[in-house]
């Protein structure tokens, strides 16, 4: 095959992997929170796509914590702690951090 080829290639597997984890992210996340369709492609790039969608995974179940302290604030009349609102901004600095531990693990564990 020539480097052509092999770009082209390596260009539609990105765009595959990048449709299905923006599927994956918005199954997982309110639409409020979903990301520029550009910032799929650089996690791809800077990661495995495995990595990045055991981010998402772990990365939900953090943002399902904090809005679950909210809502339990909010339940017995309390104010909710700030520390537990969460931006857009947040979750994707979260999903960062859990990929860069994630890749210094070798993607174990």
């Amino acid at each position: 095959m020539s480097q052509a080829t092999d770009l082209l290639n390596r260009i539609r597997r990105q765009r595959e992997e990048a449709a299905a984890l923006k599927e994956l992210y918005a199954e997982l996340f309110p639409p409020e929170f979903m990301v520029a369709e550009s910032q799929f492609g650089v996690w791809l790039r800077r990661y495995e796509f495995d990595i990045v969608a055991e981010s998402f995974d772990r990365t939900a179940d953090w943002l399902n914590q904090c809005q679950q302290k909210v809502e339990e604030a909010e339940a017995e009349g309390e104010e909710p702690d700030p520390r537990f609102y969460k931006t857009k901004l947040d979750v994707v600095k979260y999903a960062s951090g859990v990929m860069v531990k994630k890749s210094k693990e070798g993607g174990n564990g």
